[in-house]
């Protein structure tokens, strides 16, 4: 059974089970949704911020200027040498539609859900798509980093993006895979932030815990070191700014600190010579 949110419609073809925004049915058919597999391997444009693999970017209406863009669920792993685009999972991409719904009903800038599919394959494996407006004006924090940032400008971006991480955990909301790839921000304005990829994230009810929110800050601190080590120009200073704003408290963000050190101490070497 499909949860279908509200403002959507569900529609079933065969294989195929598809959830779109009520008002833009038509247009995302139109444009070749009824078929992701087939639009997903076309030779469309590609997003900047793509991750894994391509990700179409189809427009919605000819000569309308604005793009839809479609990603394609694939793995990451070991696993994905053997099943690198199916999944056992029925439910995958409508449940990162309702988290993402949830994030945005709580104020939390995301990139806007307009449709989620799944295609049945074989028995119980399943294929899965999300389809968000394109964000154009904005490119993932990397490339921010790389475009030549002050490091004055890059050093006190961790603090608006503290408060917006901070946001999240207040409203129950866990990002499975919080780095800084799936930070947006826009070219024009530092002060705007995306959170995207709401993939495997779950809604708790009331604030997050202690132990799940540090987990979480955590992961986005060792992307920051991660990145650093790999050539990317962020600033020696971001994860010590973003834990002290985020955390508000010295004994915390000391505490936070020192579990980042020890986590890094295991993992540079892998990731210099390895991942």
């Amino acid at each position: 059974m499909i949860a279908v949110p509200r403002d959507f419609v569900l529609v079933e073809k065969g294989p195929l089970a598809l959830v779109m925004r009520a008002g833009m049915s038509g247009q995302l058919v139109g444009c070749g949704l009824a078929d992701p597999e087939r639009l997903c391997s076309s030779p469309q444009a590609v997003s900047a911020h793509a991750g894994r693999g391509s990700m179409p970017a189809v427009e919605l209406d000819p000569g309308a200027h604005e793009r839809v863009l479609v990603r394609k669920y694939r793995r990451g792993g070991l696993l994905r040498l053997f099943l690198p685009d199916v999944f056992f999972s029925s439910r995958r991409s409508f449940d990162e539609l309702a988290v993402t719904l949830a994030a945005a009903q709580a104020g939390i800038p995301v990139a806007e859900v307009v449709a989620a599919a799944r295609l049945r394959t074989a028995g119980i494996l399943w294929r899965h798509y999300l389809v968000t407006r394109e964000l154009p004006e904005c490119c993932d924090l990397p490339a921010w980093f790389q475009s030549g940032a002050a490091d004055e400008d890059a050093a006190s971006l961790a603090r608006p993006l503290a408060d917006l991480v901070r946001r999240m955990h207040d409203s129950g909301l866990y990002h499975a895979d919080l780095n800084l790839k799936n930070i947006l921000v826009s070219r024009d304005d530092a002060r705007r932030l995306f959170i995207i990829d709401w993939d495997k994230s779950t809604h708790a009810r009331g604030l997050l815990g202690h132990e799940a929110r540090q987990r979480n800050v955590l992961r986005l601190c060792r992307s920051a070191a991660k990145l650093r080590l790999r050539g990317i120009p962020v600033p020696a200073r971001f994860a010590d700014t973003f834990l002290e704003q985020y955390w508000q408290n010295p004994e915390d963000a000391d505490a936070c600190r020192r579990a980042l050190r020890r986590v890094l101490k295991g993992r540079k070497f892998f990731w210099r010579f390895i991942g």
